[in-house]
């Protein structure tokens, strides 16, 4: 997974690997990294061997206040892409999503950042 950040090398400043275990098909990956704009993300992507896969994605601005938060856990049966979600206004609203995976976060974040 720590690849694919490696391929968007102006995205980021900083990368911090806080985990990256793979244990057969399983897999457990925690990234803090800030961005060229001092916003920071904090990534939590996790594959179990029965193949589910949990994620959390929080971008949040150099204050800390939330900017996204994507993630799939199944609170919000209403949202169009439920399980898939995203947190936006400091948590105030919950809208649909459709990035599920790292490769569309950094996609998305390519696109919203404009590094200096």
């Amino acid at each position: 997974m720590l690849d694919l950040f490696h391929k968007h090398p102006t995205l980021f400043k900083t990368l911090t690997v806080k985990k990256n275990e793979k244990l057969g098909i399983s897999h457990f990956f925690q990234l803090s990294a800030y961005l060229y704009d001092d916003s920071r993300l904090e990534v939590n992507d996790n594959v179990y061997p029965d193949g589910r896969h949990k994620y959390s994605y929080q971008w949040m601005n150099p204050d800390n206040s939330l900017l996204r938060r994507w993630d799939n856990a199944p609170h919000w049966p209403d949202v169009t892409t439920y399980p898939h979600h995203v947190h936006v206004l400091d948590d105030k609203v919950v809208d649909a999503s459709t990035i599920v995976d790292i490769e569309k976060l950094l996609d998305f974040l390519e696109s919203s950042v404009n590094p200096t």
